[in-house]
């Protein structure tokens, strides 16, 4: 049994209930990073299956020391790195130009801006890209991307960096050719 606050409310959840409230929360969030990282709708999809799964057999043990969210994203970020290390997903291609750019292009509007800086996202590694979608786009804090990935601060910030002075070295090539 789970116990939550609701308004100054304290409410008994089952787990079962507690994770299908996690899953109405965090769902449409989790499957976006997912298919960000794996560049496969079905093969998001069944990321953020695997890891409610994994949720939902360590919610006993979860001790609420990080958000809910955080403690999601870190088992999806490991989960998609599992996904990525394997040896059929590498052989697949996966790193397909054009697959990363669509990724970056899922439920979005197509303005030049945003087409030019997916572009710029898809030329990067996945580690430094795993940075930027975390920070700009799922909008964690410094700190909480280091919780996650289970990097130092000034790791995460230096990968922040790097991320950022490619993507600017790529937007400008973008930029100076027109």
């Amino acid at each position: 049994m789970i116990t939550t606050s609701v308004e100054t409310q304290t409410v008994e959840l089952s787990n079962e209930e507690y994770l299908k409230n996690v899953m109405n929360r965090y769902g449409t969030q989790l499957k976006r990073y997912a298919y960000m990282m794996v560049k496969d709708q079905h093969l998001a999809e069944d990321v953020v299956q695997k890891t409610f799964i994994n949720f939902y057999y360590s919610i006993d043990n979860y001790r609420h020391d990080s958000s809910e969210k955080n403690y999601l994203y870190t088992i999806l970020a490991n989960e998609c790195r599992q996904i990525r290390r394997k040896n059929w997903f590498r052989r697949e291609n996966r790193n397909n130009y054009e697959d990363v750019k669509n990724a970056f292009q899922y439920n979005e509007d197509y303005s030049i801006d945003k087409i030019a800086v997916a572009d710029c996202l898809a030329k990067i590694k996945p580690k430094y890209r795993e940075i930027i979608i975390l920070y700009y786009y799922q909008n964690f804090s410094v700190a909480d991307i280091s919780e996650i990935l289970n990097l130092t601060n000034s790791a995460v910030k230096s990968r922040l960096k790097y991320a950022r002075d490619n993507i600017k070295r790529y937007l400008e090539e973008v930029f100076v050719n027109e």
